[in-house]
Order: structure tokens, then sequence, then C-alpha cells
């Protein structure tokens, strides 16, 4: 009898996995939200119309970015900016915390019920009934880069193997797996 091969997604062909949470025992506050900080008091009227202050920073889960917003550089206020740059999506990566932001690569780890160590919401994708939980790839996390499985967008994970990850696809297929990161 034939072996049947699973019709899988190819690289070429972009599966978008949607993103889901376990939540953790208790809510950690401090830092486990994206916001704009350090607004300066005077205003200005943007091209979007809202008025907002004249200089402000974004905070990411506590991380923030240089994204200041002087001498009106910007046709933005902050709560546009959060939108259209999609960080209002962002997440945090399951075992670190550091955030992950539309366009980061992405680890996919399985074969563990959750992170044990974190106190924040843990971002998962579900492949075939089983979750993917989303890790980074920082060197102190995933070193070999093994572990990538896609990009992080505002709408989910666009997967680069069809919900598998660059190891899985380079045992499947026999061939070197080489992919823009």
């Amino acid at each position: 009898m034939a072996s049947k091969k699973k019709n899988r997604k190819s690289a070429t062909e972009p599966l978008v996995l949607a993103v889901a949470f376990d939540l953790p025992k208790e809510e950690n506050d401090d830092g486990e939200t994206v916001r704009i900080i350090n607004a300066h008091e005077r205003r200005h009227t943007y091209k979007c119309g809202h008025e907002d202050s004249i200089y402000f920073e974004i905070s990411v889960f506590g991380s923030v970015l240089g994204m200041k917003q002087e001498s009106f550089q910007t046709d933005e206020c902050g709560a546009c900016t959060l939108k259209s740059t999609g960080l209002d999506t962002s997440i945090r990566y399951c075992m670190c915390g550091h955030p992950i932001m539309p366009g980061d690569g992405i680890a996919l780890y399985s074969g563990f019920d959750k992170p044990k160590k974190q106190t924040w919401k843990t971002p998962y994708v579900l492949v075939a009934d089983e979750k993917r939980w989303i890790g980074c790839l920082n060197m102190n996390c995933c070193p070999s880069g093994g572990f990538f499985g896609g990009h992080f967008t505002k709408d989910g994970i666009r997967s680069a193997f069809g919900g598998n990850v660059a190891a899985v696809e380079a045992l499947q297929s026999g061939k070197l797996v080489i992919v823009n990161i």
C-alpha cells in the first residue's frame, strides 16, 4: 500500500497562525502593557487630527523604544503610531519575556506543557492540535536558529514551514534549509 504524504503548505505559501495565550495565575502589572510614556506637557495637533504631546516614548512590556516624537517629525499622535506600526499587537516571548513586535523572527517550541518561570501571558499557536510556544531567536534562548518558525505580524504568526520549524524541515526534506530571518 502506498503511503500518503501530508498535504502541507510550503515556505512559498505563507500560513498565518492565530496567536492565543495561557494566562498566568496572577497578573503582573509591572511592564505588562504597550503604552506611551514620558509624554511632554506641550501639546500639538498632528495630521491624524488628534492632539497629543510633542514628545513621547513607547514602552513595550517595559522595554522603551527610541520612537521619540520631537519637533513634529511624525504625522501621527502616540495612539495612531501604536496602531499604524502594529506595536499595539506586540506580545512577549514565552521564556525570556522580551517583547516580540511585528516583523520579528520567532521560534516555535513544543513538547512541554508551558514554560514554568514566567508570570506573564504565554503566547502560543495551535498546529495539529498541539500548542507551539512562541519564543525568541536571541542568542541566549535559541543560539542555533533551529527552532525558527516564521515571523510575527499584527495578524498572527506568518509560518515559514507550515507550522514546523527549520530543524524539522531539514530532517523531513533531507536538504539544507536557508531562510532570511
